[in-house]
């Protein structure tokens, strides 16, 4: 009977350990993106190289202490894909990596509005606490609320 019963979570365990596996980090990144405004009037140096570089004064805008953002979603892909090519599995470093790019860019993007990049995170996992597996992924909310406000629907 106990080498039946061995026999039968043996088979069990092999059949449910596909399913049982970890998922993979997702390939998406959220970056914090907060509201400046004028910093005062530039100097006159900082008035000749505006003409060249489109360098603005600007400091965080802060309402009753707090910084006011807004989380931005991007979902990410290999664009080696494209060409055939097997995806890179995306990692904490190539997050961190696209987050600094993607903040640029975002700056870049929207040079004329009242934000600018601020912070990116990661998916974060969530960890059984009896097995240690991931479970899920999740990207983080508003980081910091002690000093940031993340609006909802704010038009950036």
């Amino acid at each position: 009977m106990l080498k039946t019963l061995t026999a039968f979570l043996a088979l069990l365990l092999a059949f449910a350990a596909p399913a049982l596996a970890s998922p993979p980090m997702p390939s998406e990144i959220a970056i914090f993106v907060c509201k400046v405004e004028s910093a005062g009037a530039p100097s006159d140096l900082d008035k000749n190289n505006a003409e060249y570089t489109g360098a603005q004064k600007l400091k965080w805008a802060v309402r009753h202490s707090k910084m006011q953002c807004e989380r931005v979603v991007y979902r990410l892909y290999d664009p080696a894909e494209l060409f055939g090519a097997a995806a890179q599995p995306f990692n904490r470093q190539r997050c961190q990596a696209s987050g600094i790019m993607i903040g640029a860019s975002w700056n870049l993007q929207n040079a004329a509005s009242d934000y600018r990049y601020w912070r990116s995170a990661c998916p974060v996992a969530t960890i059984n606490e009896i097995t240690k597996e991931v479970i899920a992924w999740h990207l983080p909310e508003c980081p910091h609320r002690d000093v940031v406000v993340c609006e909802q629907g704010a038009s950036i």
